[in-house]
């Protein structure tokens, strides 16, 4: 196969690759603020945000489960190692994600993830990570 075609598909694949984790869904939709004080919850706050910013198709949902990981549900959230530390939330791989401290590749570096979207889940984590 001529070697210009297949720099093209390389790079094809490539961009596809890189852009497989992007969602249609406004990330800066009201719906995804976190509380500015109190409890945060995972079924009113962190779940969403998990859905509309990585469990979806091509990322972290039941069926792809980039990187082995499925971000649907609490269960599977609390069960990948080290994705969240409640005993020490700083080391939380969730954490470190959306606050830019561990690099990924998907909408989360498109989009800046938002403060108070990082606040929220940080506070959650400090909470128990609580399947409330």
């Amino acid at each position: 196969m001529n070697p210009i075609r297949l720099n093209i598909i390389a790079l094809f694949v490539l961009v596809a690759v890189l852009f497989s984790c992007n969602s249609s869904t406004d990330p800066n939709f009201v719906d995804l603020d976190f509380p500015e004080e109190g409890e945060v919850s995972y079924f009113k706050n962190v779940e969403p945000f998990l859905r509309v910013r990585c469990a979806y198709a091509g990322c972290h949902s039941t069926a792809h489960k980039a990187g082995g990981m499925d971000l649907t549900n609490w269960f599977s959230l609390i069960s990948i190692g080290g994705f969240v530390n409640t005993a020490n939330v700083e080391s939380s791989l969730f954490l470190q994600v959306v606050n830019g401290q561990n690099p990924h590749l998907s909408n989360l570096q498109l989009i800046k993830v938002r403060t108070n979207q990082v606040e929220g889940i940080k506070r959650w984590i400090e909470q128990g990570a609580l399947n409330n």
